[in-house]
């Protein structure tokens, strides 16, 4: 388990059987930090193995918010992929919310409209490059809860 040829045939399963993107994440995460401790993959190569695992618009999303480059491996900083994917995520599943709720009832429309600003400010904390808050919860524990706990202090 704690091998690159693990890593690379767990990535391969996962792209070409994708399933639910955070459990791929967190067993990416697990999977690779044991390959990485026992000297059988760097940090750039996690980076760049994570990547090839993710279908190919959160592939994009998470290049063009963290700046990798596809020919650089160097450019493929893990951390900073995880979170642009987080972010995406969570965008994606407010989307969803949004499209399922009629609006006719107030109490949806509130929801929509608080929606709506977690993703502005979402998309604002994109723009100036700090995505989630590291010392806060992670999306794990709901990053929405964590925007929405940071909006309402």
């Amino acid at each position: 388990m704690e091998t690159r040829d693990f890593v690379e045939a767990f990535v391969r399963k996962s792209a070409e059987q994708p399933g639910n993107l955070r459990h791929y994440m967190q067993d990416f995460t697990s999977i690779s930090a044991k390959a990485v401790a026992a000297g059988n993959l760097t940090e750039q190569e996690k980076g760049w193995w994570f990547m090839r695992g993710l279908p190919i618009e959160f592939r994009r999303h998470a290049m063009e918010q963290t700046g990798a480059v596809a020919d650089k491996p160097s450019t493929f900083m893990f951390e900073r992929l995880k979170e642009a994917v987080e972010s995406r995520i969570v965008a994606v599943d407010g989307a969803k919310r949004m499209d399922v709720l009629p609006e006719e009832d107030p109490l949806n429309v509130q929801l929509i409209q608080e929606l709506r600003q977690q993703r502005n400010e979402l998309d604002r904390r994109r723009r100036e490059g700090r995505l989630l808050d590291p010392a806060g919860p992670g999306v794990h524990g709901g990053a929405l809860i964590q925007q929405q706990s940071s909006t309402t202090d």
